[in-house]
């Protein structure tokens, strides 16, 4: 839990931001990705393509949610990270780039 001002923003592929939510209540945050992905539905007519946002909405639940929406989340994946081999350091390289 944080303290603080806390704003969830939607964008759009113009570049266009939209301040769905600002807010000084010590909450979590992370419950509100479910609510700010149908409100970008309502106001534009489909789901975005890709959540950008912090970890703290990297939950289980919320990846779980997206997958089923079939919107990919920016977030690193959970769990601890592979290590590095020879054999796969391309392909831990290539992930880091994308996360």
């Amino acid at each position: 839990m944080e303290f603080g001002a806390k704003i969830s923003v939607s964008l759009t592929d113009k570049g266009l931001a939209h301040v769905d939510k600002l807010h000084w209540d010590a909450q979590h945050g992370g419950h509100d990705l479910e609510t700010q992905v149908e409100a970008y539905k309502k106001r534009y007519g489909y789901y975005p393509e890709v959540v950008i946002a912090d970890t703290l909405y990297g939950s289980r639940d919320n990846r779980s949610y997206l997958e089923r929406k079939h919107i990919r989340f920016s977030g690193k994946p959970l769990g601890r990270p592979p290590k590095s081999t020879p054999e796969n350091k391309d392909e831990i390289s290539s992930v880091r780039q994308f996360s």
